[in-house]
């Protein structure tokens, strides 16, 4: 229904953006050179995009063992019975 109205609109004239991307949105191969180069470079080099990073782990290490410690004392303090 509603695919047959905005085929509707789009004859009438009145959806004039309706499937206008057309070759706009063509995939295409990017190489690491052309995200280097040029007026839009990026804030790191594109080798370095894959690396991860060892403060990114620990602090995601630290969280997780911490929220899961929060959760076992609140459930071992508040639930009956012997954990």
């Amino acid at each position: 229904d509603v695919l047959e109205a905005m085929k509707r609109l789009q004859d009438e004239g009145q959806l004039r953006l309706w499937n206008n991307a057309g070759a706009t949105s063509v995939r295409r191969q990017t190489f690491p050179g052309e995200l280097a180069r040029g007026p839009n470079k990026l804030a790191c080099e594109p080798a370095a995009i894959a690396t991860p990073s060892v403060r990114n782990d620990a602090a995601f290490l630290f969280t997780t063992v911490m929220s899961t410690s929060l959760v076992a004392v609140v459930c071992g303090t508040t639930l009956p019975g012997d954990w």
